[in-house]
């Protein structure tokens, strides 16, 4: 078995399952960067908490992106990919408590 094979494809799960969480519209704007955006307003608390959600969503979006098109593990990625882990598992039980987001336009721009 080869453990950074793993790690990739880990990575790529993740990288669609955030997509299929955070980009159901199918939207075509910047993906990276739509996804982090939504993510940060969905699921990080304050300001502080939105710039982190933010950060490691876009990384995280990179890092697949790059191992996609046959880039290489770096050793720092495994803390990446457990935050991000954590931020799509808590995405995922707020869809599941409250339904899924509507209108995303609305839940950034502070609309009711």
């Amino acid at each position: 078995m080869n453990p950074e094979g793993d790690l990739t494809d880990r990575f790529v799960d993740l990288r669609i399952a955030l997509e299929a969480l955070l980009l159901p519209d199918g939207t075509d704007r910047q993906l990276s960067y739509t996804l982090a955006v939504r993510g940060a307003w969905l699921l990080g608390e304050g300001a502080a908490g939105r710039r982190e959600a933010w950060r490691i969503l876009r990384n995280v979006y990179g890092t697949a992106s790059k191992l996609v098109h046959g880039g290489t593990m770096k050793a720092d990625n495994m803390t990446l990919l457990t935050e991000a882990q954590g931020l799509c598992r808590k995405g995922i039980l707020r869809v599941l408590d409250k339904g899924k987001v509507g209108d995303w336009d609305g839940l950034i721009l502070g609309a009711p």
